[in-house]
């Protein structure tokens, strides 16, 4: 077994596969193959999750899929389950590909260490005091925290267009901080806790795949 560097590296797979994979994932298991397949070619047509240069051409071309392309489409469907799902979102993403896969590899490897270490969250009441969760009950006690989280803050302006306010890769503390700061007219979705995506997506890539026909779709 190599470093978590090379283990994510290494994944490199064929359309078949990469599908086979994202069926698996918690955020497409509901969906059904026909409307699922349906999906992946309208992600495509928008450029997700493939740059122009990687895309090729001609008759016996493989896509090939990578860590960063089976995140991207692991974010886009993170995204979905909110609501998020329009053409100009999908371009949004896309556009973002040059600071977003930075922030991919980065939070599976610092997933329980460095910006994704540990942290304990204390609760105190404005008095310095522990605050309970009811009479006589024991104080709450700390919340331990760690990974990465992403921060886009997506929000719909007037008109219904969607914004997409930064593209931050947050630790622990500076996660639980963006989730509860207050908001006035204006409520842009939480932190995404984007470690917890890549190591599921990273743990899937890396097992057992089916024998799958190579090929576009």
């Amino acid at each position: 077994m190599g470093s978590d560097s090379d283990i994510i590296s290494a994944i490199s797979l064929f359309h078949g596969q990469a599908r086979w994979v994202l069926r698996q994932f918690d955020l497409t298991s509901r969906e059904r193959d026909q409307s699922f397949d349906a999906l992946l070619k309208s992600l495509r047509r928008d450029g997700i999750p493939f740059a122009d240069d990687e895309v090729g051409r001609g008759a016996g071309f493989n896509l090939i899929y990578k860590f960063e392309h089976l995140m991207e489409l692991a974010l886009i469907f993170a995204f979905r389950t909110q609501g998020f799902l329009s053409r100009d979102f999908v371009r949004m993403i896309s556009k973002l590909r040059g600071e977003l896969r930075p922030h991919f590899r980065r939070a599976y490897l610092e997933r329980n260490s460095g910006l994704g270490a540990r942290v304990k969250v204390h609760f105190e009441d404005v008095d310095g005091k522990s605050p309970t969760s009811g009479v006589n009950a024991p104080p709450i006690q700390p919340l331990e925290v760690e990974g990465t989280y992403l921060d886009l803050a997506v929000s719909y302006m007037q008109g219904g267009i969607i914004a997409v306010r930064r593209c931050d890769l947050l630790g622990p503390e500076k996660a639980v901080r963006a989730f509860m700061a207050r908001h006035s007219n204006m409520y842009p979705q939480p932190p995404l806790p984007i470690s917890d995506i890549a190591t599921d997506i990273v743990r899937i890539a890396t097992s057992e795949i089916p024998k799958i026909h190579r090929g576009r779709p």
